[in-house]
């Protein structure tokens, strides 16, 4: 170690942490006493003599040469908060960091690692322990983490070696500090700390700080698509500069609320010191390295867009997986996936996404991922499972303030000399919204590709989505279409332009194939009859009657029936939904399967058309009242409220989640194992997605309960009245329903209900037999009459 290096440390740290902003917004000297005082005209330049521009980007700055050097240069501390650091930077930036050396100064950085389930875990015993009082001094979860920041074999040269070994010497020589963060949640999850703090401070006091894309990655600073505002203390936007200096202490305190702080211990910097041994500025110039040089891709060389597959992936794609991604590029890297939930459908396209940025980033070009997604929460979710790949990601929808400018940002970005990759997760409301056209022209003139991936795209087959859809004045476009089913319900227009937009199906994987796959847990499928009561059944055949004589009046136009029977028709769902004995039931179902925890409540929409009771608020009060702990969870609720609940139902914190127009499209709940359904559309979508949600694979997680309560009317109307061909239709689509739901179910095949056989010849629906009787050997048929 240095002698000198200590006491010059001591001086350079009082300059940078214990002084104050005074009213010419320079840091003024605190009881420490101003450690530079009387002596700044022999002091290096300051940063107030360089003509800073307010902002720099990538498409028009050179970020190093321009602004990183020239501030190292003229600095006495430098402190940085960011996403996630890397050897690459170090050695980028280590020419200009020698004359920091060699004037003592000081470093200070906060780190996210790429934290995968393992460190998590890992993370989270150490919290406790820290709770607990033990002082943890061999953390082997944030040497793993350090492991993989600092790997020798993503550097190209011998001289990147060398730079890496002086950072290792400022470290050695107290110079530098790095610390890494995680942040932590409520329920007790830990993830990535994404802020971006930039903080610069030479002799005289004045500092600059920076707050915006690039993180300390060699993408970050040289090669992606980045920008940045910079704010001085001197000038007119000192209380930025102010404010983002402030934020940066208390992160380094420990005073911001769920963000913690990992020191490198012994153990940590022997590793690191064993990777890269420490040398100080001299020890590099006797080597003959001493002149800045930004390392420049050569022909041929693999573009590093730091993009990488996610722990989960070590041991690689499914072999159905593979192919979908295969066959995809082979298709012109068009076309739609019909797969069951469960089957890696977003892994399938981040996969596809990757390889399609990195192919064309080896002829040099950027690419802007879009994802449209239709509900905010599987737009957070998109954005997790997009960050396991590391993709640079934005959302944007009315949760997340300021995307148009982001957006704006990283389109532009994406038009520098080298490649690029960013991510963008949009809703559909979103993508139909103002705000959004005013960035369909950037889009579609963006010079680069673009690859638009559609979850659940079903949902975007409304003509003003349609519409919406990005890159249609496009040539050339990369699609993928997602869905479990595909095909829009009663809109074969929609279906095929979706179709037409994302392109064909290429592969199909339907519930039973995926359960055979190991991709989706067994379960065991339970019909469970309902009946009205009196005056629901009064109700029932007077709108059945009135539904009856639309359907005759309209004389098979389907436009004019439903217009006239409309409300007759909605009324008549809501009875079924909420009748007095389906609810009776749902609470018995519920109560008698409290042992098992992980239970989801389907429940109606709206209220009772005779009581008046909505059906979710009665639930949650009455398992409340029976000693359950229960929340709601539906349209109503706020996100953050909405993802709590979902916390505290995964954590085994909730008896019962009762959800209603809700948990039908996307969500990952693997912990779910048994499902009442009370209420289904007419739609088979929401009867086959919330079954989705049930059978997601979990540790210990054997099986799964599906328990369906069909209402019914307490006798079958007269075969001779008009509404007697309206109620039919209505049990035969809700037996459709239940031997669609019992096909792939364990005890398909054994021992139904008598009702339910009952019913099919009550009603004399045996051609339901036709399309289930070769797939289901308990089917009755018009035989056994």
């Amino acid at each position: 170690m240095k002698s000198s290096s200590w006491p010059l440390l001591s001086r350079a740290l009082c300059c940078a942490t214990a002084r104050r902003p005074n009213n010419s917004g320079q840091l003024s000297p605190t009881t420490y006493g101003d450690p530079f005082s009387g002596a700044s005209e022999g002091l290096v330049p300051g940063l107030r003599e360089i003509e800073w521009q307010t902002t720099y980007s990538t498409d028009k700055d050179d970020l190093v040469a321009a602004f990183y050097q020239p501030c190292l240069e003229r600095s006495t501390a430098y402190w940085r908060a960011v996403g996630y650091f890397s050897s690459k930077v170090l050695a980028l930036i280590s020419p200009a960091v020698e004359q920091f050396y060699d004037q003592n100064g000081a470093m200070r950085i906060v780190a996210s690692p790429a934290l995968s389930e393992a460190d998590r875990a890992a993370i989270r015993t150490a919290y406790k322990k820290r709770a607990e009082g033990e002082q943890l001094q061999e953390d082997e979860t944030v040497i793993a983490c350090l492991r993989r920041y600092l790997d020798p074999s993503r550097l190209e040269s011998s001289e990147e070696r060398l730079r890496l070994q002086l950072l290792s010497g400022m470290i050695r020589d107290g110079l530098l500090d790095l610390r890494i963060a995680v942040r932590s949640h409520d329920n007790g999850d830990v993830g990535l700390y994404h802020e971006k703090i930039g903080v610069f401070v030479d002799a005289h006091g004045d500092y600059v700080t920076f707050n915006g894309s690039p993180n300390e990655t060699w993408n970050g600073w040289a090669r992606n698509a980045e920008s940045f505002a910079l704010h001085r203390s001197w000038g007119p936007e000192a209380g930025h500069a102010h404010n983002e200096r402030l934020l940066f202490q208390q992160t380094w305190e420990e005073q911001r609320p769920g963000v913690s702080l990992f020191q490198l211990n012994d153990a940590v910097t022997s590793a690191l010191f064993e990777r890269f041994p420490p040398l100080d500025p001299d020890d590099v110039r006797r080597k003959g390295v001493s002149s800045f040089r930004l390392p420049k891709r050569s022909s041929g060389e693999e573009p590093d867009l730091g993009l990488s597959h996610p722990d989960f992936l070590a041991d690689g794609l499914r072999d159905y997986q593979q192919k979908c991604v295969k066959d995809w590029f082979k298709a012109g890297c068009r076309g739609t996936f019909a797969l069951a939930t469960g089957t890696g459908k977003t892994v399938i396209a981040l996969t596809a996404a990757r390889q399609f940025a990195e192919e064309h980033a080896r002829n040099g070009e950027s690419t802007l991922v879009l994802i449209v997604v239709p509900t905010k929460d599987l737009a957070g979710q998109w954005q997790r499972n997009a960050r396991q790949f590391n993709f640079p990601t934005t959302t944007c929808n009315s949760d997340s303030p300021g995307w148009p400018d982001k957006l704006k940002i990283a389109i532009s970005g994406l038009q520098g000399s080298e490649p690029g990759v960013w991510c963008s997760i949009v809703t559909a409301d979103t993508m139909t919204g103002e705000r959004w056209k005013t960035l369909s022209a950037g889009i579609d003139n963006l010079d680069g590709n673009l690859l638009v991936v559609g979850d659940e795209m079903h949902s975007l087959g409304t003509q003003r989505r349609l519409r919406c859809l990005p890159g249609r004045n496009r040539t050339s476009v990369g699609k993928i279409g997602l869905s479990a089913t595909p095909r829009r319900h009663n809109d074969e227009h929609g279906t095929e332009e979706l179709l037409d937009y994302f392109g064909e199906v290429l592969a199909s994987i339907d519930i039973a194939e995926a359960i055979q796959l190991g991709a989706l847990t067994p379960y065991t499928y339970d019909p469970v009859i309902a009946y009205l009561s009196d005056d629901e059944q009064e109700m029932f055949e007077s709108l059945s009657r009135e539904i009856g004589k639309a359907w005759q009046s309209s004389a098979g136009n389907d436009e004019k029936f439903y217009r006239i029977a409309g409300r007759y028709l909605s009324e008549r769902t809501k009875l079924l939904s909420h009748a007095e004995e389906k609810t009776q039931k749902g609470l018995e179902l519920v109560k008698a399967g409290r042992a098992n925890n992980y239970q989801i409540l389907y429940t109606g929409e709206g209220a009772h058309p005779l009581t008046g009771m909505v059906q979710i608020n009665h639930f949650v009060a009455e398992f409340r009242k029976a000693g359950m702990s229960a929340n709601k969870y539906d349209y109503k609720t706020s996100a953050d409220q909405r993802q709590m609940n979902l916390d505290l139902f995964r954590g085994g914190e909730l008896d019962v989640l009762v959800a209603m127009k809700c948990l039908d499209e996307g969500i990952d709940i693997p912990e779910a194992r048994r499902g009442v359904i009370l209420a289904s559309t007419q739609n088979p979508r929401q009867f086959v997605q919330r079954r989705g949600r049930l059978l997601r694979t979990a540790p210990g997680k054997k099986s799964a309960e599906l328990v369906d309560v069909l209402c019914l009317p307490t006798r079958p109307l007269d075969r001779a009245s008009e509404a007697y061909i309206s109620e039919r239709n209505l049990v035969s689509r809700e037996l459709t329903r239940a031997l669609e739901l019992a096909e792939a179910a364990t005890n398909g095949k054994y021992a139904p209900p008598v009702a339910l056989t009952e019913i099919i010849a009550a009603y004399d629906l045996f051609e339901l037999t036709e399309n289930y009787g070769n797939r289901i050997d308990w089917m009755p048929t018009a035989e056994l009459e």
